[in-house]
């Protein structure tokens, strides 16, 4: 018996599974296709592309694995705790199979969001399209990096948060701060997103002590990970902080416009200014090279280098906060650029662009010999393939920077009618403070912001930064439309009146013929009782339905006409039983044309309130005669409720 039940089980969820393939048939061809892309990335470059900083991450969980559980001082340490099962296993084709799933796991959040809101299949479909054919999304996934997992958190986190809008409980909170934390100790800039998160539940949530607690749950979910991790690098190297390098980061940014003549500079610092024309300069060069004046300085004997470094920054945007404006503006526009080279700071995009050979330096490949045990492997005719696709393919910058300026115009969302002023309680739940879809827009436009923002900050331009594109502008220009057009419709909930309509009309104005709402199609046995006051209602409604047909009282005023002979049809009879019910329901109707005669020889029985709405309501409103002395019931749709 218990085997009978595990495969009956097992059968309902093939059924549920082929039901919804079957409804959402687009977005599963086209996430098919993604697949099979991916599964072609990874046969081109294997086991992983290797990045200068993917071997770094490496050495730290290699060190981790050796009993020194220091973290990095350069880069924040998440990431390398999450490669520990794969350096044990000496597969690193792990890592980059599980961030292809994810890349896939983005576009299923992405398309269940959008259709959860209200979009139409087709434009769900739509919105995934950069994050599973961009050939630099498929070109991260197959680097040991960090880009894709922190944004794969950071889009957890914003969708579990929305998901409930207003109506959000206690442990949705709590999750989204663990993710965003979780997504801040892998990639520190994501810190940033902490506030857009914030300011969503203050902007949607009411009243303001239930505010206060949900702010309080997000933060409660978000520190521990990120003050644990702090004091984990305290514990190592005497600084609050993630990392040790934030003011050689923001050295390699000013340096492509630093002047130091007119600076107050303390003597021990006028060695940090840099000698080459602006024209001429690397940042790059300035950053990272073991020839650069902040590699090479000597702090004074009781100072710290890195304070130095802070010091001299915060001079020089001072002297030139215009200047540096300007270089960060010059990077946020080049994200949008309609096409992909090396930037503004001129640092080469090939190392995010498939190639037909693989790319990869004397250091890179005894990285692979020293975490898989073999070199690299390259599969030429499947490189080719994705070297022009590459070539030809990718979502235009203009594309997304249109996507995001739509969602930060459905945070204003659509405008009200003219004339027409609504009172609070009687306006639509979407339209009630802002717990609509311009909440969720306000979440993911800014979040977008907040997650692309900050690198351009303290470092120099770099495709990677711009993953989070992909993933979070195609929703928040879904948002944005659906905002402005007033085409959403509030997620898991039926209005009242919706509730009304489907009792009264359940099969798109027609009951079937025996009348009763239990023989709908696709009905096989009773309705089962509902709970709560609405499942109240319909029942009343269905019980009013079956109750027996009272004869018309007569009118004193229709003596001497005419009387109504013959009788309702018997059950069963369809439409007539049912419209019969429904005008005996109300106790007296209106003839199209007159007023209905009655017999003279009864008394007049009281008529209740005329009802609103449902069949009880539209029944009564209009009758006709039948040929033969019966009178027939007709409804009326043009009063409907």
């Amino acid at each position: 018996m218990t085997m009978l039940r595990s495969f009956a089980g097992r059968r309902d969820v093939l059924r549920q599974w082929r039901g919804a393939v079957r409804r959402h048939w687009l977005f599963a061809a086209v996430l098919a296709c993604a697949a099979a892309l991916r599964v072609v990335v990874q046969e081109a470059y294997r086991p992983a592309l290797i990045f200068p900083d993917s071997e770094r991450y490496l050495q730290y969980t290699q060190a981790f694995l050796t009993g020194t559980w220091a973290p990095d001082w350069l880069r924040t340490s998440g990431y390398s705790l999450l490669l520990i099962p794969a350096v044990l296993m000496h597969n690193l084709a792990v890592v980059v199979a599980a961030q292809h799933l994810l890349g896939l796991a983005s576009a299923v959040l992405i398309y269940a969001t959008l259709i959860h809101f209200g979009a139409r299949r087709w434009v769900a479909a739509l919105a995934t399209v950069p994050v599973l054919f961009d050939p630099l999304q498929l070109d991260i996934e197959q680097y040991v990096l960090t880009d894709v997992i922190a944004t794969f958190l950071v889009l957890a986190a914003l969708v579990v948060l929305v998901w409930k809008r207003d109506a959000i409980g206690r442990a949705a909170p709590v999750a989204a701060g663990l993710l965003i934390g979780a997504a801040t100790i892998i990639r520190e800039s994501d810190l940033v997103v902490i506030i857009p998160a914030v300011l969503y539940l203050v902007v949607v949530v009411r009243p303001w002590r239930r505010r206060a607690v949900l702010v309080g749950l997000l933060l409660a979910g978000f520190l521990p990970p990120v003050l644990g991790y702090l004091g984990w690098h305290e514990v190592w190297y005497r600084s609050f902080d993630f990392v040790d390098y934030d003011s050689q980061f923001m050295y390699g940014r000013i340096s492509q416009f630093a002047d130091c003549s007119g600076v107050s500079l303390p003597t021990y610092e006028k060695s940090l200014c840099p000698r080459q024309p602006p024209a001429q300069r690397d940042p790059n060069f300035y950053m990272w090279d073991p020839l650069s004046p902040q590699v090479v300085y000597r702090a004074p004997a009781g100072m710290n280098k890195s304070e130095i470094i802070a010091d001299f920054d915060r001079r020089i945007i001072e002297h030139q906060p215009l200047a540096y404006l300007k270089a960060v503006a010059g990077d946020v526009l080049y994200s949008f650029s309609p096409v992909r080279g090396d930037g503004p700071e001129h640092y080469p995009a090939i190392y995010h662009q498939f190639l037909p050979y693989f790319r990869a330096d004397a250091q890179e490949r005894a990285t692979l010999q020293t975490y898989t045990g073999s070199g690299p492997h390259l599969q030429p005719t499947l490189a080719r393939f994705l070297t022009d696709y590459g070539r030809y393919f990718w979502v235009p910058g203009p594309l997304l920077a249109g996507g995001l300026l739509l969602g930060l115009a459905g945070m204003a969302g659509g405008r009200r009618k003219r004339g027409v002023k609504e009172r609070p309680k009687e306006r639509p739940k979407e339209r009630q403070g802002a717990s609509g879809l311009r909440g969720a827009c306000l979440l993911f436009a800014l979040g977008t912001i907040a997650v692309v923002l900050p690198p351009f900050i303290i470092a120099d331009f770099d495709w990677r930064y711009e993953l989070p594109q992909f993933s979070l502008i195609p929703v928040a220009a879904v948002l944005g439309w659906l905002s402005l057009t007033g085409a959403g419709k509030r997620a898991g909930e039926q209005t009242e009146q919706e509730l009304q309509a489907i009792v009264s009309d359940p099969d798109g104005g027609r009951l079937p013929d025996s009348g009763h709402a239990e023989d709908l199609p696709g009905r096989t046995g009773p309705r089962a009782p509902e709970a709560g006051p609405i499942g109240a209602e319909r029942a009343q409604r269905r019980d009013r339905l079956r109750r027996p047909r009272a004869r018309a009282a007569p009118d004193a005023g229709d003596a001497g006409r005419r009387p109504v002979t013959g009788r309702a049809r018997e059950p069963g009879r369809g439409h007539h039983r049912r419209v019969a019910r429904a005008g005996a329901d109300h106790g007296r109707s209106r003839h199209v044309g007159g007023t209905r005669r009655r017999p003279a020889d009864r008394a007049r029985r009281p008529a209740p309130p005329r009802g609103g709405g449902g069949l009880r309501g539209a029944a009564h409103r209009g009758q006709g005669r039948r040929p033969g002395g019966r009178q027939r019931l007709r409804l009326d749709e043009s009063h409907g409720p």
